[in-house]
């Protein structure tokens, strides 16, 4: 679990998985997302609130997620950095409607996404639908996908709030879509399998032969 360095946090049991056979894991839009936001320090004060009302009434209304604001030290520290960050985790729908409040208190000068994948969506995410018309179509600053080398592979984006969350939902869309028809064509293949036992076809001599 993460640290409390002074700063408010809120955790949440996280949300119940998927349905049977790991279904959270398969799509990729169900897993937990990492949203760094950054934000001016001197705005800090305005999103925590008059005795943190307004950072207590974002908490309250951001269901299944964690929320961690810089401590008291980050945000007051006499250095060069004239930014902080406010990091959402948990499932993306929450994450992007609460960093959506925190937008609206302070404007959010950058966002960061991190997104784990599996070692399986590394060459789905090479599709040109995503490697190439994502960064082409929508201005986001850094647009990092996973190479199958990584060790622990991951999508990173960097930009404003809008476009992050209109690539992910696109690449969301498009590896799900794909591992939807890969698990509808898995189903059938196992349909027929059954339909065939329930027939009688391919019980014969060839499943007594390995005996």
């Amino acid at each position: 679990s993460m640290q409390d360095g002074g700063g408010a946090q809120r955790r949440v049991a996280p949300p119940t998985r998927g349905g049977p056979m790991g279904a959270a894991d398969a799509l990729m839009s169900e897993r937990h997302i990492k949203l760094e936001l950054d934000i001016q320090k001197d705005k800090m004060g305005k999103l925590i609130g008059t005795s943190g009302k307004t950072i207590q009434s974002i908490q309250q209304r951001a269901h299944n997620i964690q929320l961690r604001t810089p401590s008291r030290d980050e945000a007051s520290a006499n250095d060069d950095n004239k930014f902080v960050s406010v990091v959402l985790s948990g499932r993306a729908a929450d994450v992007f409607r609460t960093a959506e409040m925190v937008d609206q208190v302070v404007n959010i000068c950058l966002s960061v996404l991190t997104l784990p994948c599996l070692s399986k969506d590394v060459a789905l995410l090479q599709r040109d639908s995503i490697k190439s018309a994502i960064p082409a179509e929508i201005p986001i600053d850094t647009f990092k996908l996973p190479r199958k080398t990584d060790k622990n592979p991951r999508i990173v984006m960097e930009g404003y709030l809008e476009d992050v969350g209109q690539a992910y939902q696109r690449i969301v869309g498009e590896v799900d879509r794909v591992a939807r028809e890969a698990n509808e064509a898995r189903d059938m293949e196992k349909l027929r399998a059954l339909s065939a036992v329930r027939l009688g076809v391919g019980a014969g001599d060839e499943g007594d032969a390995g005996g």
